[in-house]
Parts: C-alpha cells; structure tokens; sequence
C-alpha cells in the first residue's frame, strides 16, 4: 500500500478543487496577465495561477519568491474588509502581496509587469 507523507501547507482536496475551477473560469485580466508569466517570461520565474494557499485562492504566486498578485476587479471592490484579513493572515507566512487592477492589466499590461518587476526585485534587495 502507497503511503503518502502529511505535508501541513498543502491545501485540501476542497480548495485544490476550486482552485482547478477558477483556472478553467478565470477573468480577461488574469488571462492576459497569464500570458506575460506563464513559462518563466518574467525574469525566469515560474508563477503558478490560482495557486492554493492555507484556505485560500490567490490568482498568481511564485513560490521561489514568496510573492502573490491579485488582479482586483469589481469583486475585490465589493469585499474590501475580507482582502485586508486575507492579505494579514498571508503576509504572517512570509508572503508578500501585490494588487494590480483589471483596468492596469488590461488598458498597460507591461507596465503591469514592469510594477511586479519592481516589487519583486525590492524583494531582493532587502533580502541581501
């Protein structure tokens, strides 16, 4: 019998589920920000999309840099209080967030990245 190790920051079988879902039903922005990340085109670094993490969603994480986006539209508008505990609990495990907006993805999306490039090299610099 295959035993399989407990690894504690997996998510479960629920969010792991939903997550598949959102990827299947993602948003113009995400997919158009998806196209600029996808298979390591920003700065060699591989960026998972609706990525589970500890009960909850994010839309892109790259795991070698403890960096998460969120690409806010008007649903994020609509729940501002349940983002702010959400980015809390988040950033207590070492996780750094950046919002973009629909209209910044869509309307610049390399400037789009241009900010992410920035956020995430600010990482490094102060990881030194």
């Amino acid at each position: 019998m295959l035993m399989t190790k407990h690894i504690p920051w997996r998510a479960d079988a629920a969010h792991r589920q939903c997550a598949k879902l959102l990827r299947h039903d993602c948003t113009v922005a995400e997919e158009a920000l998806w196209a600029l990340l996808r298979n390591r085109q920003m700065m060699g670094l591989k960026f998972r999309r609706q990525h589970p993490i500890r009960g909850f969603i994010v839309d892109f994480y790259c795991a070698e840099r403890k960096v998460a986006i969120e690409v806010d539209g008007s649903v994020h508008r609509n729940l501002p209080g349940y983002d702010q505990e959400r980015e809390a609990i988040l950033q207590q495990r070492g996780i750094r967030i950046l919002r973009l907006s629909n209209e910044l993805v869509l309307d610049h999306p390399h400037k789009a990245v241009q900010i992410l490039s920035e956020f995430v090299e600010m990482d490094c610099k102060i990881a030194e």
